[in-house]
């Protein structure tokens, strides 16, 4: 689930696609079987696609699809929202998204109310805890919001050489990766996300 939609985030998510994908093979399975593995993103703001649900491909250049074994489903929770607050008429699936989004049990068990399955599904959300997951969340942010720094940095460079622009996303790597090493994240895990090699990042760890 993204609060919203940038490069940072884009490229979490990436990561952590192929990621799947790569732990779903075995040793010496042949590349040709790789299973198939869908991602479903719930993006909260910031698509700018004005679909509830839209699919995603890997694409080359000419928009051709490069790989059908990597499929996102991106569910864009702030059209439901919306339709909400403007008191139009929601489905089912609408209000579940809506749902997923209040904290007050009030307004949620409102929206429930006469419908027995959105009723037990209220009340499983009902005190859930945000940060449950499966990888570190502060580490991810972090990861998040450095590219979306450097990402910002670089629009703003009009007249910059590509050397330069090089510089600033090395520099921005070498930045990402000491706030990693402080939250004792693997050099396995650093160099994948960061894109630096384990020598360089050994190098950071003896200069923090």
């Amino acid at each position: 689930m993204n609060k919203y939609v940038s490069k940072g985030t884009i490229i979490k998510n990436n990561i952590y696609h192929h990621n799947l994908a790569g732990s779903s093979m075995k040793k010496g399975e042949k590349y040709n079987k790789a299973k198939k593995i869908i991602q479903i993103n719930l993006n909260s703001k910031g698509s700018k696609i004005k679909k509830i649900i839209y699919k995603s491909n890997m694409q080359g250049k000419d928009l051709k699809i490069t790989d059908d074994n990597y499929i996102t489903y991106h569910v864009n929770l702030e059209i439901a929202l919306k339709k909400w607050y403007n008191k139009e008429k929601l489905t089912r699936f609408e209000k579940i998204l809506v749902m997923m989004q209040l904290n007050d049990k009030e307004k949620i068990r409102k929206i429930a109310k006469g419908d027995e399955m959105l009723m037990i599904f209220g009340k499983s959300i009902e005190g859930v805890n945000e940060e449950y997951g499966v990888y570190d969340k502060e580490a991810a942010d972090e990861f998040v919001r450095q590219i979306d720094m450097a990402d910002a940095e670089e629009r703003g460079i009009k007249l910059g050489t590509k050397q330069g622009v090089k510089r600033g996303i090395a520099q921005k790597a070498k930045e990402i990766a000491k706030n990693m090493l402080k939250k004792n994240m693997s050099l396995e895990d650093i160099s994948e996300l960061t894109g630096l090699n384990k020598k360089e990042i050994i190098k950071l760890s003896n200069n923090l």
